[in-house]
């Protein structure tokens, strides 16, 4: 048999129609990866276009440089602050009131300072705003018990009270829970 005859009858017959329909459907699943893949690519970058904007913008062009950096210096600048007032041997009790009144004074000036700045964050993140000033909140209620009993005011209840140590492990706890709050709404802008 001529191999040049048998080639020219195999491609003058018709095949089979199964052949027909698998050719048409291998096209049509490979059209179809090719489309999903096409817009599942444009979507993942759109995405990652977004994040980058909201991570590289938001986060660290406004909230970084206005807020957060200014926030964690005060809370750092307080504690070194009131652990040097605290440890020092303030035996004279006007030493102690005006020692503990100047302490006091400036760390509500600086608190009203972050505070102006924390309402930047209303605007970006309600939940890190609420949290947030929870904190500052409660923190600020340690240091004013301290401050007051240590300043001899009269008015106090005497189940409320501060001690140093309970101002530290305030200031540490307000820390803490500022940067896990700040990192968990970061990641939230991230994903959105």
């Amino acid at each position: 048999m001529d191999v040049t005859k048998w080639i020219s009858e195999v491609l003058t017959q018709a095949p089979p129609a199964w052949v027909l329909w698998l050719g048409v459907s291998v096209a049509m699943l490979n059209f179809l990866v090719a489309l999903l893949s096409f817009l599942f690519n444009k979507t993942n970058e759109r995405r990652k276009r977004l994040n980058s904007v909201q991570d590289e913008f938001w986060f660290r062009k406004i909230a970084a440089p206005f807020f957060i950096e200014p926030y964690l210096l005060f809370l750092t600048n307080q504690q070194a602050a009131f652990e040097s007032i605290s440890v020092k041997d303030l035996a004279a009790t006007t030493t102690r009131k005006k020692c503990v009144g100047a302490f006091l004074a400036e760390f509500r000036q600086a608190k009203k300072a972050v505070r102006c700045r924390l309402n930047f964050l209303k605007a970006a993140d309600a939940d890190t705003f609420k949290e947030i000033s929870e904190a500052l909140r409660d923190l600020d209620d340690k240091v004013t018990l301290f401050c007051a009993r240590n300043s001899d005011v009269t008015d106090l209840d005497p189940a409320e009270h501060a001690t140093k140590d309970d101002v530290i492990a305030q200031f540490e706890e307000t820390i803490l829970r500022s940067i896990s709050t700040m990192k968990s709404s970061h990641r939230k802008l991230a994903d959105a």
